[in-house]
């Protein structure tokens, strides 16, 4: 405009705009032709209504809905309608595809499931609390009594039914939605729903329960495995210090089985067995005396591998109830390590020293191979104790490498199974290689690559002579440089003054205030239902939790702070949805909490004067204004 208007010599007073609306409407035209775009109208809307339907199913968010429509319709040259039409576009594709999943999913649920899942709703007598808020809890640190707990949960939730065939139609995503929509509900919001909704919700929340459960069992087994090899290695290095006097010990135990051995030659075998036991009881038994063999024979040599049993064997039911809770596949064709399970898993009552050499240990490391076979009377035998060891050492470390898969899981889960099948994939190659700009076909593909390698090789190898951050050493190998730091300049030095003393000072919640009144941030703080939040001043009270907790800060800290507190009474309705706390702000601080928070400052402490220098918030409506402190 200001070109046209210098071009026509039109003065600064002189508005632009169009006496009759069918100019305007001519010029719309025109503009759209010339850059071939085409009007939104009934057949624009249904692009965006297909892409939606077909975005619903991988996504969730609104937001991403309005995305996927708005590509779609660029792609294809059609005009941008307003937001607010896209938006209840969205709202009315989601209301009807959630509604048509809520009467599938209650449809094919029975009776007797709907009565279980109405059950946990109720208030139960003894505690007072429904069975709901057991779907709230978060698993605690990785002890041996808290993974029996943990384990005992599981068994909890499976005994509710596995809800997989009643949510088969419903895309992952669309699960994992529900079940955090309904987790952050209390039973008597769910009461409020329709029961169609409401059994859906808390279907998907007890399916997703029972994957997280798996997953949090499978995380705390991870670390018992490695805690016990971290207190392996701890009792090498504790029997290599105390080696001398083991070995005194067991050289005292060897003299005093020889001497008996060599009085007894005269006797029987049974009497001498008798007599030798009888000198092994003395030294702490048979047991101690082995440990203590296995000790100065680790500290020997760099191998904690022997010492695991005596930690491992607190845990070994733990670990076996887990193992049998689990179903544990191969992602791989080796399939060794899933057989070693299953036999040791079948010897759980067993308790004979050896067994029979029935296995393939080519799982096992060779230190652990060397444990688990030992020679007896010419036959070579598997050390039960070690063997279990050593299979469930290898099932941790498979686990985390993914080589092994836990059904029903989410993050140890056969990733294969996660991916979206050829068949769906196969008709949108085309498309996809078109819109990043690559060939279709394996051959074009190949000499492209390969053309655009050979010219990036062509280049290093010119730039090469004059590198010299790289350097190739007489071996062939390439070696980095370190790079000099640059001095600063006095100039950079001078403008950051400089800007320092022309730039005003700007409180951080103005600031915070400001970018959201720009660009509506406080909107991905809202309810996960999607819908518009219900408390008063929402924005008012998200801002100020940012800037609780942003400024490291925190609800006891602000709280402390502030004058006027008014919360007990709100505490229970408000924690089920991870509210911390409700501040009234009265408006002022008291002078003393000013003063306290006026010396911090001046000591230097992380709290911002802007606490105290401007609520600009509080000047948008009357006091007393509820701010909400989220977690």
């Amino acid at each position: 405009m200001t070109h046209l208007r210098q071009t026509l010599d039109l003065a600064a007073d002189v508005i632009p705009g169009y006496d009759h609306d069918r100019t305007l409407y001519r010029h719309h035209q025109l503009v759209r032709e010339y850059y071939q775009i085409i009007p939104y109208g009934k057949e624009a809307r249904r692009v965006a209504l297909r892409t939606i339907l077909r975005a619903i199913r991988t996504m969730d968010n609104p937001a991403d809905l309005i995305n996927a429509a708005i590509d779609e319709l660029i792609k294809q040259r059609y005009e941008l309608p307003a937001f607010s039409t896209l938006d209840r576009l969205v709202g009315r594709v989601r209301t009807l595809v959630y509604g048509h999943l809520f009467r599938g999913v209650n449809a094919r649920m029975t009776p007797e499931i709907q009565h279980t899942i109405e059950r946990l709703l109720g208030v139960q007598t003894p505690l007072h609390r429904s069975a709901f808020s057991q779907f709230k809890l978060v698993p605690q640190s990785p002890t041996l009594s808290h993974l029996k707990a943990w384990q005992d949960r599981l068994d909890w939730l499976m005994e509710l039914g596995s809800m997989e065939p009643l949510l088969k139609d419903i895309p992952p995503a669309i699960v994992k939605h529900f079940a955090a929509e309904a987790r952050a509900l209390d039973t008597s919001e769910l009461q409020d729903y329709t029961p169609a909704k409401r059994l859906t919700l808390v279907a998907c929340l007890i399916h997703q329960a029972q994957m997280s459960t798996r997953d949090d069992l499978i995380e705390m087994f991870l670390k018992r495995m490695a805690t016990i090899q971290v207190r392996a290695k701890e009792a090498l290095q504790y029997a290599r210090a105390a080696q001398h006097t083991t070995t005194s010990q067991l050289v005292e135990t060897l003299t005093d089985l020889v001497e008996t051995a060599v009085e007894d030659q005269e006797q029987d075998d049974a009497t001498v067995g008798k007599h030798l036991r009888e000198v092994l009881a003395k030294r702490g038994g048979q047991e101690h005396v082995l440990q203590q063999c296995q000790e100065v024979a680790a500290s020997l040599s760099d191998e904690y591998h022997p010492l695991m049993w005596q930690f491992y064997k607190s845990h070994r039911r733990a670990v076996f109830e887990l193992a049998r809770s689990l179903s544990i596949r191969s992602t791989t064709q080796d399939q060794s390590l899933v057989h070693a399970l299953t036999l040791i898993l079948s010897q759980e009552n067993r308790r004979s020293l050896f067994l029979p050499e029935t296995l393939d240990l080519s799982f096992a490391p060779e230190v652990w191979q060397h444990l688990v076979r030992v020679k007896r009377r010419k036959r070579t035998k598997l050390v039960r104790r070690q063997l279990e060891v050593c299979i469930f050492t290898a099932v941790a470390d498979e686990l985390k490498a993914g080589d092994l898969a836990v059904e029903g899981s989410e993050q140890f889960a056969d990733y294969r199974a996660q991916l979206l099948p050829w068949e769906t994939c196969e008709p949108q190659v085309a498309d996809y290689c078109q819109e990043i700009g690559l060939p279709a076909d394996a051959h074009t593909f190949v000499a492209q690559l390969r053309e655009r390698l050979t010219d990036v090789a062509a280049q290093v190898d010119a730039a090469f002579p004059g590198n010299k951050s790289v350097e190739i050493t007489a071996k062939g190998e390439p070696v980095l440089k370190r790079i000099k730091a640059k001095a600063i300049p006095a100039s950079r030095i001078a403008l950051q003054e400089a800007l320092r003393q022309h730039l005003p000072d700007r409180s951080v919640l103005d600031i915070l205030w400001d970018t959201n009144e720009d660009v509506h941030w406080t909107r991905h703080f809202g309810p996960i239902s999607g819908s518009d939040p219900k408390l008063p001043y929402p924005a008012e009270r998200y801002v100020a939790t940012a800037f609780a907790y942003g400024s490291n800060m925190g609800a006891s800290l602000c709280l402390s702070m502030i004058s006027g507190t008014n919360f007990e009474s709100e505490w229970g309705q408000l924690f089920p949805r991870r509210l911390t706390m409700i501040i009234r702000f009265g408006g002022h601080l008291t002078r003393k909490k000013r003063n306290q928070l006026a010396c911090a400052n001046e000591k230097g402490s992380h709290l911002l004067p802007a606490v105290f220098i401007r609520l600009r918030m509080l000047q948008l409506a009357p006091p007393p204004l509820p701010i909400v402190l989220l977690v």
